[in-house]
Formats: C-alpha cells, sequence, structure tokens
C-alpha cells in the first residue's frame, strides 16, 4: 500500500518549473544507484537512494519499499519505486496480509504482486514527466509487458468542462541498461534493439523516441536509449560511468516538460495531484476485472 507522507510537502514551492523522474525495474537491477548517480554530485556522500548491501543480496531482500522522492536543488523530483515483480516484495505482502487476517486483494499472491507491480507502474506514469525503465544487460520482456499493460489501465482525468480541449498526457520512457558490456552497446546491437523497442511500442502513446540516451557514438538514433557499465573499483570504469551518467543526466533535464495534467501545477499541487491519482488506481475496478483474467 503507497502511503502519501505529509513531510514532502515542506520540500515543494509553489513554483511550476520542475520536472519529475520516475524509476522502474525488477530487483537487484541497479534503479537506486542509477537514480542516485545520475543526480547526485558529490559521489562521496551516501546515495540519494539506499542500495542493497552485500547482506541483501545474499539473502534476497530488497531495499525499497513503495515510493521513495528526492527533490534536488534544480528542481528536480526524483520517485524511487519499488522493485516490480519481485518474491521479496511478494513476501513482504504474505506476512502483512498474515497479520491483518484479511484476504488477499487480487485473489492469489501472485496476481496480487503482478496487480501491485501494474499499479506502480501506471501511477509514474501518470505523474512522471520521465519514466526510466532499467534493465540488466538483456531485455526483460515481462517488465516491457507490464508497462504496456500499465498504460492500458491507466486512469485518465478530463476536463469538467467538456467544452475543453483535452490531450491526455503521456511521459517519456527511457530505457536504461544497467552492467552492459562494450559488445551490448555496439553499434548493430543497439540499431537490432532499438528497432526491437519500437516495434514493442509502435502503437503505444508512450514517448519513446526523445532523444533521451547517453550513447555517444553515431549513429545517434531517436530511441530512448542508454548503456552503463559495471561499476568497480577500478579509476577508468568509475571515471566512464560518471560521464555517462553526466551525458544522460544533461538529455534528461533538456528535454521538453509536458503538463501531466490538463491544468499547470505546480510542485504542491503537483502532490495533490498525484494523491488523488493513487486514491483512484486504488479505487478503478478496471485493475480487479483485469486481475481475473490472470492465471
Amino acid at each position: 500500500m503507497l502511503v502519501f507522507s505529509n513531510s514532502v510537502m515542506q520540500f515543494l514551492n509553489e513554483q511550476s518549473d520542475f520536472l519529475v523522474v520516475g524509476c522502474i525495474g525488477t530487483q537487484g537491477v541497479g534503479k537506486s544507484h542509477i537514480l542516485s548517480s545520475l543526480f547526485q554530485h558529490d559521489r562521496k556522500r551516501k546515495f540519494l537512494f539506499p542500495v542493497q548491501s552485500h547482506e541483501d543480496i545474499e539473502n534476497s531482500n530488497h531495499k525499497t519499499s513503495g515510493i521513495d522522492a528526492y527533490i534536488t536543488p534544480e528542481r528536480v523530483i526524483l520517485l524511487d519505486c519499488q522493485p516490480v515483480l519481485s518474491c521479496s516484495v511478494m513476501y513482504s505482502d504474505i506476512q502483512a496480509e498474515w497479520e491483518k487476517k484479511i484476504g488477499f486483494e487480487f485473489g492469489s499472491t501472485e496476481a496480487g504482486a503482478e496487480m501491485n507491480s501494474i499499479q506502480l507502474i501506471s501511477f509514474l506514469l501518470s505523474v512522471c514527466h520521465v519514466l526510466l525503465v532499467v534493465q540488466d544487460w538483456t531485455v526483460d520482456l515481462n517488465l516491457l509487458r507490464l508497462i504496456q499493460t500499465a498504460e492500458m489501465l491507466k486512469p485518465s482525468f478530463p476536463p469538467l468542462n467538456q467544452d475543453e480541449p483535452y490531450v491526455e498526457a503521456f511521459p517519456h520512457l527511457a530505457f536504461i541498461f544497467n552492467r552492459a558490456s562494450d559488445d551490448d552497446s555496439r553499434t548493430d546491437r543497439r540499431l537490432k534493439l532499438s528497432a526491437m523497442l519500437r516495434s514493442v511500442f509502435s502503437k503505444s502513446n508512450l514517448k519513446v523516441e526523445s532523444g533521451i540516451s547517453n550513447v555517444q557514438d553515431p549513429p545517434h538514433l531517436p530511441i530512448n536509449l542508454s548503456f552503463f557499465g559495471e561499476e568497480s573499483q577500478n579509476e577508468t570504469e568509475i571515471q566512464r560511468f560518471c560521464q555517462a551518467a553526466s551525458r544522460l543526466r544533461q538529455s534528461i533535464l533538456s528535454t521538453p516538460r509536458h503538463c501531466v495534467s490538463y491544468v499547470s501545477l505546480s510542485e504542491k499541487t503537483w502532490l495533490s495531484y498525484a494523491a488523488r491519482v493513487w486514491d483512484t488506481i486504488k479505487k478503478s475496478p478496471l485493475f480487479m476485472e483485469y486481475s481475473r483474467l490472470l492465471p
């Protein structure tokens, strides 16, 4: 269950020049690490978002629960989401439901884990300007399927006055491949990967061809595609990682910003809008109806 904290409001302003960047992915792909590295200038400080320790990895425990938020000095609101399709999250949900001694909202635990992931993605698609999709070196087709489902079930909020023009807003979707080798970012592989992603989202309203990328070598493709190598203690590898993060950060910050609602929002009214979106998602009968189609 996603609970909005009132403490976030004190860090928000009444100005409307802000950017919301969310991040999703499965467990252990490096979501929190990537998001922290993009917008943390001093690497000697602790990460903006907590990352998995060696003990967490050995015990298969997830680190982020729900959605963590951080507001940078540049007025970028970062949203770090818990892992989707995570066995660790599902186990935590089982314990919570057992303590409440009530049944699962979507029937089985497996269906509940998938539906909770879809709800969180649908929420982020509704409130973010840019949504980062972090994967390991290989394409996660289950994650892409979840994104398509979340887009299908995403709620819309048209104006009360039906005479007003209304165009539903959709975020920029940027694909990040973490721990990629040099071969993974070769030109021929990038072309094949770009063609595949373009094909998967050919009928989607999500903006996957905005030029959000950290790829420096030609050809410069419009598909939102970035690569990060394995960060190690090697000074050369650390420098390459930082340069890739800097290029992607500049690309994100220069992306045209759309209004996530039909009215202009300030940072504070955005938070109220986000709470309204989540409440609508939790009460929407569409998610319950879809859950009945799951095996």
